[in-house]
């Protein structure tokens, strides 16, 4: 049985590892997240917001780690709609996905617990589960060795046997978050040789909070360069026996 249909749709053209410009295509009644074209402190500072509830997000969401910002995803979750791709090499097929959590679209082959689908555009049939919501691994991607602003994070999950590749191996996709202060999901790249996809998410999300670290025992403080041992205010101040900053 067919859960729910509505997605978000969303396409992007850009020339540099940062996006300039991008069109969006929402379907009736859905509703898009868009932040204005301010600096990256400004896009750092509406992720923040969230990420200081990270204590109430599902780790699946949560990246902590060490010399890095601290990464809660769970406000790019959608409730009642999907995000929605076209396919590039297979015509009149999509990508439907859902972040953090379970599709909420549903049918007999994209089964509860998938959190990336491809399905036909016209009769909305799944074809294969290209990522499992509990197959979720998320990473640092640091080009520049240590974190900067040419960092990124990476979410990893499997799905399906493969039957381009005799069911050897299994689909897969990444999907690459990227720091912006604008937000979209765009489709970088897919092997239909191998059941593999890779989308790019551009969002305030992946600019991620600072970390704290406990100053004299009895202060939480930010620390500039990350380097925190606390990945959360709330964490810091549960150890640090402080309610002030």
């Amino acid at each position: 049985t067919q859960a729910s249909n509505s997605t978000i749709s969303n396409c992007a053209v850009f020339s540099e590892s940062r996006p300039t410009s991008f069109t969006s295509h929402p379907t009736p009644n859905a509703q898009r997240l868009i932040f204005p074209a301010t600096t990256m402190f400004a896009a750092a500072l509406i992720a923040l917001s969230t990420a200081t509830q990270a204590s109430n997000s599902t780790s699946a969401c949560l990246l902590e780690v060490v010399g890095h910002p601290t990464i809660d995803l769970s406000p790019l979750t959608l409730v009642d709609q999907d995000y929605s791709v076209a396919s590039h090499e297979v015509d009149g097929y999509e990508y439907v996905v859902n972040v953090c959590n379970n599709l909420n679209y549903a049918d007999d082959t994209c089964i509860e617990g998938s959190s990336v689908c491809q399905r036909h555009k016209k009769t909305a049939q799944s074809t294969d589960v290209f990522g499992y919501t509990g197959s979720i691994k998320m990473s640092w991607s640091d080009p520049d060795t240590v974190y900067s602003y040419n960092s990124t994070i990476s979410m990893e999950m499997s799905g399906t046997a493969c039957s381009a590749t005799s069911n050897t191996t299994e689909a897969s996709t990444t999907i690459v978050f990227v720091c912006s202060n604008k937000e979209f999901l765009m489709l970088e790249s897919e092997n239909t040789k191998t059941c593999a996809v890779q989308f790019l998410f551009f969002t305030a999300q992946a600019c991620g909070a600072p970390r704290y670290t406990c100053s004299d025992g009895v202060k939480c403080i930010v620390t500039e360069d990350n380097s925190g041992e606390f990945g959360t205010y709330d964490s810091c101040a549960t150890s640090c026996n402080s309610t002030t900053v």
